[in-house]
């Protein structure tokens, strides 16, 4: 009974010794398939570009902003907010840490923590964080247009989805106003309201 099974045996055996069965014969893809996916892409995103140097020179440093916010339990409450940039990962981002001042009618200030750039293969400026309060933050923008920037964001509150925009315009390169707009719903509609408005100095 088990004598039909000899022959098969010693084949299979003669085949692996010959390297027939082999471990890379086993496997569905060739080794190094992975290796040159984009290999003549020809975008290098690990070096600064030159975009992120032009559209984000005016952040370096620490900035103090003096303005208006809407809290929970108030609306135009006095707010400062420090934006301190820094230059991190080696140079090739800028990291943020945005502070909002803690007040009677703003107990919950936010506080967050950014990373912005320019990224060739996302297709322009990018930015990405969390805070404290739960938030996490992915942004984009086109970069300056004349002398405004803005940030559309996708970001949470509350357990929701929402849409922030970051607008900063340019009065000097010392000077700039910071507005940021909520939209509650997340639809990115006209459902937009500011929630501070204030001026930056460095």
């Amino acid at each position: 009974m088990f004598r039909s099974f000899a022959p098969a045996l010693v084949v299979a055996a003669l085949a692996f010794a010959n390297g027939a069965l082999a471990q890379d014969d086993l496997v569905s893809s060739p080794k190094g398939a992975f290796a040159d996916d984009h290999k003549d892409e020809g975008i290098d995103d690990s070096k600064v570009p030159n975009e992120q140097k032009d559209q984000l020179k005016l952040f370096t440093g620490t900035w103090k902003c003096s303005g208006k916010a809407n809290t929970d339990y108030g609306v135009d409450v006095a707010t400062n907010i420090t934006l301190a940039f820094k230059s991190d990962l080696g140079g090739r981002w800028i990291s943020l840490r945005l502070e909002e001042s803690k007040s009677k009618l703003n107990p919950n200030p936010v506080v967050s923590s950014e990373f912005w750039g320019f990224s060739k293969v996302l297709g322009g400026l990018v930015r990405s964080g969390a805070d404290n309060l739960g938030g996490f933050y992915d942004g984009s923008s086109n970069g300056w247009v004349g002398d405004r920037l803005w940030w559309n964001i996708t970001s949470s509150r509350g357990g929701k989805k929402v849409q922030l925009k970051d607008t900063f315009t340019k009065v000097s390169d010392k000077e700039l106003t910071f507005e940021r707009a909520l939209d509650p719903t997340g639809t990115g509609g006209d459902a937009f309201r500011v929630t501070f408005e204030g001026s930056c100095k460095r």
